[in-house]
């Protein structure tokens, strides 16, 4: 089961967009490299993920101590686009994208 940000969803620095594998990061779909990193994104709360933070579970300094708390940055996405589906939501990442992830 993965876990939420508790407290830290209230940051008022707000949300981060998080590359979980670089913006620019590929993967075979079909036998054709694609990029994949525009859609593998999440949201992270500032002090989770800026790189001027020093908290001490900040995915871009501590990636293992964040993945502890929080659950796999894979899982992570994974929970969101099945949250949005069950809610309704419009997924715009290609099937065959969230398939290759």
């Amino acid at each position: 089961m993965v876990k939420t940000y508790g407290d830290l969803a209230f940051d008022p620095k707000g949300f981060q967009r998080h590359h979980i594998e670089g913006k620019r990061s590929k993967r075979k779909i079909d036998g054709v490299s694609q990029i994949i990193g525009e859609w593998y994104v999440i949201a992270i709360p500032f002090m989770l993920h800026d790189v001027h933070s020093n908290h001490d579970q900040n995915v871009t300094h501590a990636k293992k101590a964040f993945e502890a708390k929080f659950g796999t940055q894979k899982d992570l996405f994974s929970d969101m686009v099945n949250s949005m589906i069950d809610y309704g939501y419009d997924v715009l990442v290609p099937s065959e994208v969230i398939n290759a992830i």
